[in-house]
């Protein structure tokens, strides 16, 4: 079974493998949602698969407050995820 949403904890040593190798590596089995989250830059990156690729969605701070798919029902506090 292929999840829905995938997010990744990225680090400055495993930014290439998570941006490029695993956004690939989950697009074709059919991951329909990945988010990118990278705690030193303090930034939350959503994605939606689209005709054969990512499309992002945005690009959150720990400032902001969100209703980011596929979790649209609920406005996140992103502040939490950088706590």
């Amino acid at each position: 079974m292929v999840p829905d949403w995938i997010c990744e904890v990225i680090s400055p040593s495993s930014i290439q493998r998570d941006r490029v190798l695993k956004a690939d590596l989950y697009l074709h089995p059919g991951v329909r949602h990945y988010w990118l989250l990278d705690l030193p830059a303090r930034l939350l990156e959503a994605f939606e698969a689209r005709q054969g690729g990512w499309f992002r969605l945005g690009a959150w701070t720990p400032d902001d407050r969100a209703a980011i798919p596929p979790f649209e029902a609920v406005e996140i506090d992103l502040g939490r995820f950088f706590a």
